[in-house]
């Protein structure tokens, strides 16, 4: 599979469901050195003995990555005097007209800027090189996040940086001396529920309104319209078989629908956040 796939496909989903290999907790991240937006270099080396390092990945093409900065922001806030937090930006989650995989780095750095002034990022983003080196020898994952001790080794890491909770798991663990490796955690039904609010945003940005590529069709079928998947009322057969009490619920996005429908699973939203 190409690094940078010019479409998304189901084999890139199902990969996309769990870390495949990459630094386990109490292996050494991998060096870097790269150019962040601001034209500056963030470098391994210079945080080896200083200070902890928060390294979440992002592109502006990521529902969950879109949807990762107002966490983040928070955990900046409560930790950033004593963890450095850092952006690494990755090829295209979801390529589309608007937003294609660059085959430029200045392309790459242009669709950087953008993701960091969208989401008004304090913290530094880092650009990875055209081919990912870096993505790539982590595990290339859309979103994940890696948590690495002051000598250079991954104490946490997590598939989606837009669980806030689980990254302040890792954080405060780190911060109150618990002992390291702290372990990884994969969640996949919270994170993806968490991104619907920003999914309509993310489609018109990235391709014009035109979902063909976001969701993989089946052969011979064409795409559904974009609102139909998300925002269908649930039938009384679905009820039945998932109950809303099992999994914590999400706003439907429509004023009058009772319920959202994702990956099969039921929301109310009348028991909503």
């Amino acid at each position: 599979m190409a690094y940078r796939y010019p479409h998304f496909t189901r084999e890139i989903l199902r990969a996309d469901l769990a870390f495949r290999g990459g630094p386990m907790p109490g292996w050494p991240l991998p060096d870097f050195d790269l150019v962040t937006t601001d034209g500056t270099r963030i470098r391994k080396r210079d945080l080896i003995g200083r200070r902890p390092l928060l390294l979440t990945c992002a592109s502006v093409t990521c529902p969950m990555a879109m949807n990762a900065g107002p966490g983040l922001r928070h955990l900046y806030a409560e930790f950033g005097d004593r963890v450095a937090f850092a952006t690494l930006y990755v090829r295209e989650a979801h390529p589309g007209e608007h937003y294609p995989q660059p085959d430029t780095f200045a392309w790459k750095l242009a669709h950087a800027c953008a993701y960091r002034d969208l989401l008004g990022l304090p913290w530094p983003v880092a650009v990875d090189s055209l081919d990912g080196d870096l993505h790539r020898a982590l595990d290339p994952r859309p979103n994940a996040a890696y948590l690495m001790a002051t000598d250079g080794t991954v104490v946490f890491r997590a598939l989606a940086s837009n669980d806030e909770r689980t990254l302040r798991h890792g954080l405060a663990g780190l911060i109150a001396g618990r002992p390291l490796p702290l372990g990884e955690r994969q969640p996949r039904l919270l994170p993806a529920l968490r991104a619907i609010g920003v999914l309509d945003a993310v489609l018109d940005r990235r391709n014009g309104c035109v979902p063909g590529g976001f969701w993989p069709p089946r052969e011979g079928r064409s795409p559904p319209p974009r609102s139909r998947p998300l925002r269908a009322r649930d039938p009384r057969g679905m009820r039945r078989a998932y109950r809303p009490s099992r999994y914590r619920p999400c706003r439907a996005s429509q004023p009058g629908e009772d319920r959202v429908v994702v990956a099969g699973v039921a929301v109310d939203r009348r028991h909503g956040v």
